[in-house]
């Protein structure tokens, strides 16, 4: 079978090595004592169209990893050394290793062909130089797509002959027949738009600088499509700063002759595009509807896909759903066209056909039942097309988790015995999609199943639980049952367990969730669900508890919880709060990945880790041990071996001390341990060295170990991720009595609170310190401040925390709580005359909602006022591992108050105004016993951590404690002049709310956690009629498209079943959403000004009342849009759906128009606090009509500065626009009448229409593009009005918007004529407590040509409907009082 010299089919005389050639060289075998040295390269180049194909001839176990193939532009001849493996070739080489593509060493493809590690036996694998010049790789005679469009034209395969695979074959192709390749997979044409950026192959496109630019977004397939061949995209990311959204379609033009245009729409001839919902033919809009989605509506993950049927048709398909026909007479070739317009801003072509071919493939399979007699729960090896099955049947994945999120149900391989459970544990997950796993039972045999997409579509047989919730049958039976599924980390474990008695129960972390079905029968097998974030889950093994040693003495209590320090080898990756180390690219790097605790390890006390996840790449695996360099002193080599001081570790099964090995043939052998697998290792107090594998103690390891060691991992080889064990999941807790030759069972600590914080004796003299230093008072007659601090600095993960001892309601002003880098220990007693903020050198504290630096305000409205704490109260003081400080009232973490802080710091309190005394809360205690509560913990509107936000007053001008709140209070009738003593129940959202909310501060705060809709929450109490019910919105996601919605129902909470969206209820509820109003999920109305698009930005407040004549009237940021419903029943609940978008809300207080106050002369309040208490009282009455206000000039009093021109200054502020809309040191310029700036008519250069100075008006520049002065100098200038809801949207377009969402704009060369009808923002200067209208407007430059003329003179108005012909110059505010 020998060939001659340099025969194509033959490999080279030059080979690794490890490499024997024999049978003329067409065999190539690598000796079985080494994994690499093996590589091979073709006698010749590659010959166009004609492959170059071996074929597997025989594969051995005692390797990881497998065959690469490939091709290099290196001649063997000419090369003076052979590298080990063939990724270590560069000079334009390219190797297939896995399933991806590697260019000189670097990854150029990552998914893109079959993994070759999975290849048997017989198998054939080849590289192609096509004729097109295109570098192809096969698998089994099937092209896998082009690799490299532009290889070199001389290139000689390569085959690397590695890990597992140790002989192949060269096989004969026909000489003269290239095989027919297959079309190859679509791509995107090199020539686009010159804002994309290409990669994956040309398969993936993306717009840069999507913040500033929507268009010039144009990309194109590399080739036309064919009769029936699907061209899909995904959506990868959006942007929700523009209008506006994809755009797809065909066209005839050939990219490589097209000049394309800055949007595909501009194009008249040969080009359909669907935009929007509507097909476009040419740029002119031929169907106005079409089919069942909007493409502006679509989200990430959403596909779009378009098909050429043989009679000529074009079919469109969303989410691959057929949308009809969309256009006919499709002749000739046509291109794929995608206009990354607008909001998207990234997509991928998707490839139906390999996944469809995995698929089939996967059910073709001899179905191999694992043995169904072993004792071990195993996976079955038929389950849904996205998943696998791996690890003996131990572990489930699903591969492309980033490109699918369903299809991944598997079941386990025999029927579930009763009482036996069945538990998985989360190995990998991916942040892309919503959800997570899902598990459960069924009676169907995985033989015999047709898997569905999920398995919540099951309808027989099936009972699942899916977030919270327990379906049967695709059926919801239980809303909320346990713990959220959808919120389960990695490492995290999920069982089922079916009882004799026929009731199922779920477990969670070994925690049974309760019944969650009767009735079921015994024959079930247990399935999961791979679905959305969870990709990957193991089996855990049900081993009896082993007896492990424990140390001969209780270990004294850690200072901190045993986490990775965040000083770690340059490969590894610390996260989950410090318990989770893994080697992000590790398929890449085998070491560089050590990892050590944050602290030296107790005697006697378990360091353990749990094996989460390895590869099957690398030799060896992970290594563990001990050291007593501190992580801040350790200079990280490569691999832990490498120390050769103070350091024992376990390597395989040898001991090593101080990097040379010291024992042979360890119990233990890392290097066969797996994922699921726990190790851990113990100094004992003898010091003894122990291991222990799974809870079973290994022997001793090393002697004379000295104490003070920090605990190892070294992420090694295969080992790519562990996380450190809590005592609750390993097999440890039982075995408590298990006895230790020479050693005592340890005894049990005690429950009672642990004496471990106090405060230092340097304090303010005017303080009296008692109770060893727990207690700190104030003098009874002293008034200044107070200063005491900790008397040790604060440690990490530990909360310093005091309770409020003694009150006085009397004084005013109230506690200030912060840290400083004070050293207390050393310093003076200290006196201060004005609270913390004197503290030097750096102190961090909290004033009233204040967060301060010193002197400088850092937070506004950072947390309630922390004056309205009442004796009783809670505050707590924690700084984190990563350097930040948390503030804790009532045990509830109210956020980070700064990051970045030093080290050393102590806990610092000002003890001033109405708190008088601090008493230090013992670790492990509730409340304290000295301080008890003011007001009962069952009051029905008050809960024991509810905190006052807003000041109520009661008819004697004094306060209302908790404890008045505690009975039901009654809707409060229409003002009649006289004093109304009951106030409005506080306000807090009911426990009842969608899955995927997450409440805090009192339950006025709702965090959406999870995915983009089960945000639904209600209102605690009804509202009253005439009572304004306002919430802000904190925090919004521009990943999400649509946003917050609000409304009322007639609903109780108590009996609510929660949907998934605020529109799905159907039952006497209203809702307003920038979409319309709805009532009962249907439209029935416009929403005003907000149904303009603009979705809530952060830090916006919404308000709804309902009066007390049945009308729903809508506020935005307090300002009264009109009303949006009638006939609206009272003591309606309030709802909000944190939808899309908006991802947290948080009530405001009651609008003061509710809370009815008499009038008081400031002398009737005493004291600052209740001046400022008042203050805090003034509202902006929203009822004010136009013939209230002052039509009459601004007169105002004028220095060395205009002071008109401050207050429009002062608004301009107040309306949050960013700095970089403006031009640098543009001031203003004011037009009022003081300033005499202007006159009856400006100075118009040549051939320029007039136009008139907005007098009244101040002007603030904008910023331009320094070329803009070219291109604009003869352009008009004009105005125009805009609502200052549309503000934004319009400097973020560019342009003003037209109203009413029309084409046609209406501009104006004098402003009085400009108004669209714009609605009016009322401004409050709460310096002068005056009241003004606002007006907003822009002056622009409008492109001569482009705008029609009507009227004359000073009544003169122009039109225009065209598309980049203006341009902001200046922002125009106008402030007039309102007559009070």
């Amino acid at each position: 079978m020998g060939g001659p010299e340099g025969c194509a089919g033959t490999f080279h005389p030059r080979c690794g090595q490890r490499v024997v050639l024999s049978e003329g060289r067409t065999v190539a075998r690598r000796s079985l004592a080494d994994f690499n040295c093996g590589l091979v390269f073709s006698a010749t180049p590659l010959e166009p169209g004609r492959p170059f194909l071996v074929r597997i001839d025989s594969k051995v176990n005692t390797w990881s990893g497998s065959i690469e193939i490939g091709a290099t532009a290196l001649d063997p001849d000419l090369m003076a050394e052979l590298p080990l493996s063939a990724t270590d070739l560069t000079q334009d080489t390219y190797v297939m290793s896995g399933g991806s593509v590697l260019k000189d060493g670097h990854s150029l493809l990552d998914l893109y062909g079959t993994d070759l590690d999975t290849l048997q036996e017989g198998d054939t694998v080849g590289v192609l130089l096509n004729l097109q010049g295109e570098l192809e790789f096969m698998v089994n005679g099937e092209s896998q797509g082009v690799a490299e469009p532009t290889p070199p034209s001389r290139l000689f395969a390569l085959i690397d002959i590695y890990g597992k695979c140790v002989q192949v074959s060269a096989v004969q192709s026909q000489p003269a027949v290239p095989p027919v390749p297959r079309p190859d997979r679509l791509r995107f044409h090199s020539r686009s738009g010159h804002l994309i950026k290409m990669s994956n192959g040309q398969r993936t496109a993306e717009r840069r600088r999507p913040l500033d630019e929507f268009n010039n977004g144009v990309v194109l397939t590399h080739r036309p499509l064919l009769t029936n061949e699907l061209f899909e995209i995904r959506i990868e990311k959006l942007v929700a700063k523009w209008s506006g959204s994809i755009e797809v379609g065909v066209t005839s033009h050939n990219p490589e002759s097209l000049a394309l245009p800055a949007t595909m729409t501009n194009l008249r001839s040969g080009t359909i595009m669907m935009s929007g919902c509507g097909i476009l033919t040419n740029g002119q809009g031929t169907r106005r509807e079409y089919g069942h989605f909007n493409l502006d509506e679509l989200r990430e993950g959403d596909t779009i896909g378009i098909v050429r049927k043989p009679n000529n048709s074009l079919h469109y398909f969303i989410n691959g759903m057929d949308q009809g026909v969309a256009a006919n007479d499709l002749k000739g070739p046509i291109w794929g066209v995608i206009d990354l317009y607008g909001m998207t801003v990234k997509v991928t072509i998707v490839d139906r056909e390999r996944e469809q071919q995995n698929a089939a493939n996967q059910f073709e399979e001899v179905e191999e039942e694992f043995e169904s007699s072993c004792d071990s729960l195993v996976f079955h090896r038929r389950c849904g097309s996205n998943a696998a099955v791996i690890n003996g049947g131990r572990t489930a994945h699903r591969p492309n988790a980033l490109e699918d999120f369903n299809n991944g149900v598997v079941l386990t391989s025999r029927f579930l015995q009763t009482g036996e459970l069945f538990e998985v544990r989360l190995e990998y997950m991916v942040k892309k999609w919503a959800g997570s796993i899902e598990i459960g039972v069924t009676t169907h045999r995985p033989q015999e199943l047709e898997f569905p997409s999920t398995m919540t579509n099951m309808r027989s047989g099936t009972w699942m639980m899916t977030g919270n919730g327990v379906m049967h049958n695709g059926t919801t039976v239980l809303d909320d049952y346990g713990h959220n599924l959808d919120r389960l980390a990695v490492g995290d474990r999920v069982g089922v367990m079916r009882l004799a008695d026929g009731t199922l129960h779920f477990y969670v972390n070994g925690t049974d969730q309760g019944v969650a079905a009767t009735g079921v029968p015994d024959a079930v097998y247990g399935v999961i669900d791979l679905y959305g974030q969870a990709s990957r889950a193991s089996v855990v093994s049900r081993r009896p508890t082993p007896t492990a040693i424990l140390p001969s003495e209780p270990p004294p209590p850690s200072t901190r919880p045993l986490r990775f320090h965040n000083v770690h080898g340059k490969n590894a990756s610390i996260s989950n709060s410090g318990l989770t180390a893994s080697r992000p690219r590790a398929y890449g790097e085998f070491n560089d990945a050590i990892v050590v605790t944050n602290r030296p390890l107790a005697d006697g006390e378990l360091f353990e880790v749990l094996i989460d996840y390895t590869v099957d790449r690398w030799s060896g695996s992970i290594e563990v041990g001990v050291t007593r360099i501190r992580p801040e002193e350790l200079e990280f080599p490569s691999t832990m071996t490498d120390i050769d001081h103070d350091s024992w570790m376990l390597s395989g099964s040898s001991v090593m001390q101080n990097g040379a090995t010291v024992r042979n043939g360890y119990r233990c052998d890392l290097d066969t341990i797996r994922s699921g697998n726990r190790i851990g290792v113990v100094r004992h107090q003898n010091g003894n060295l122990h291991f222990f594998l799974n809870g079973e103690d290994q022997g001793i390891a090393c002697q004379n170990v000295p104490s003070g060691v920090y605990g190892v991992i070294d992420l090694y080889g295969q080992c790519s991720q562990v996380t450190i064990t809590s005592p609750r999941e390993g097999d440890l807790e039982d075995s408590v009595d298990s006895i230790v030759p020479g050693c005592h069972s340890p005894t049990k600590t005690s429950s009672s609170p642990i004496l471990k914080h106090q405060f230092s004796s340097k304090c303010s003299g005017n303080l009296v310190l008692r109770n060893n230093n727990q207690n700190a008072q104030r003098n009874k007659n002293s008034q200044g401040h107070s200063i005491v601090f900790s008397a040790k600095p604060l440690e990490i993960d530990s909360t310093f925390e005091v309770t409020i001892s003694e009150e006085s309601p009397s004084s005013s002003g109230c506690l200030s709580v912060g840290v400083t880098s004070l050293d207390v220990e050393t310093a003076e007693v200290v006196s201060v005359s004005n609270g913390l903020a004197d503290l030097t050198p750096d102190t961090w504290f909290i004033m009233g909602s204040q967060v301060r630096h010193n002197h400088e305000v850092c937070k506004q409205l950072f947390c309630p006022n922390l004056q309205w704490l009442v004796t009783g109260d809670r505050i707590g003081l924690r700084l984190t591992p990563e350097n930040s400080l948390r503030l804790l009232i009532n045990s509830e973490d109210l956020g980070e108050v700064a990051e970045n802080l030093p080290r050393r710091l102590y806990a610092v309190y000002d003890i001033f105004g109405r708190t008088e005394g601090l008493t230090v809360v013992r670790e492990g205690a509730g409340i304290s016993e000295t301080a008890p509560r003011a007001a009962p913990e069952d009051s029905r509107f008050l809960s024991a951590d509810w905190m006052h936000d807003s000041l109520e007053v009661t008819s004697g001008g004094g306060m209302h404690t908790s404890s008045t709140l505690s009975s039901p209070i009654a809707p409060q009738p229409p003002f009649d002049g006289q004093m109304q003593e009951s106030v409005p129940p506080p306000l807090a959202f009911h426990e009842r709310h969608g899955r995927n909310i997450k409440l805090s501060n009192s339950r006025a705060t709702a965090q959406r956690i999870a995915s983009y809709n089960q945000g639904v929450v209600v209102g605690a109490h009804p509202l009253a009629p005439d009572l304004l019910f306002q919430f802000r919105v904190d925090r919004v996601n521009s990943r999400w498209t649509s946003s917050v919605a609000l409304g009322v129902t007639s609903q109780s909470p108590d009996s609510l079943s929660v949907p998934v969206a605020a529109l799905a209820l159907r039952k006497e509820t209203w809702v307003i959403s920038s979409d319309g109003v709805f009532f009962n999920g249907d439209k029935i109305g416009e929403c005003g000004e907000w149904g303009s698009g603009a979705e809530p930005q952060a830090g916006q407040v919404l308000g709804l009342m309902v009066d007390a004549k049945g009308n729903m009237r809508l506020f935005l940021d307090h300002r009264d849009v009109g009303v949006l419903a009638k006939n609206v029943p009272p003591n309606c609940f309030p709802l909000i759906d944190v939808y899309g978008q908006c991802e947290q809300v948080t009530i405001l207080e009651y609008n003061s128009m509710c809370v009815r106050v008499p009038e008081k002369e400031k002398a009737e309040y005493e004291g600052e606090e209740k001046e400022d208490s008042l203050a805090s009282l003034r509202f902006i009455d929203q009822s004010i009509s136009e013939d209230s206000l002052l039509l009459q000039s601004i007169v105002l009093a004028r220095a060395n500065t205009c002071d008109y021109l401050e207050l429009c200054t002062a608004f301009k502020r107040q309306l949050g626009l960013p700095d970089g809309f403006f031009a640098e040191g543009s001031a203003g310029v004011c037009y009022c009448e003081l300033c005499e700036l202007s006159s009856d008519k400006a100075e118009v250069p040549g051939g320029q229409p007039e136009f008139w100075p907005p007098r009244g008006w101040c002007a603030f520049e904008l910023r331009r593009r320094p070329s803009a002065a070219a291109t604009t100098g003869t352009w008009h200038t004009a105005f125009v009005q805009v609502s200052a809801s549309r503000l934004r949207r319009c400097l973020d377009r560019g342009a003003p918007l037209p109203p009413g969402g029309g084409r046609a704009l209406a501009l104006a060369p004098n402003i009085e004529c400009a108004a669209d009808n714009a609605s009016h923002r009322i401004f409050c200067d709460f310096g002068s407590n005056r009241k003004f209208k606002s007006q907003v407007g822009f002056e622009l430059l409008v492109q001569p040509g482009s705008y029609q003329v009507s009227g004359s003179d000073f009544s003169q108005r122009w039109s225009t409907k065209e598309k980049g012909n203006l341009m902001l110059t200046s922002l125009l505010l106008r402030l007039q009082p309102l007559q009070v």
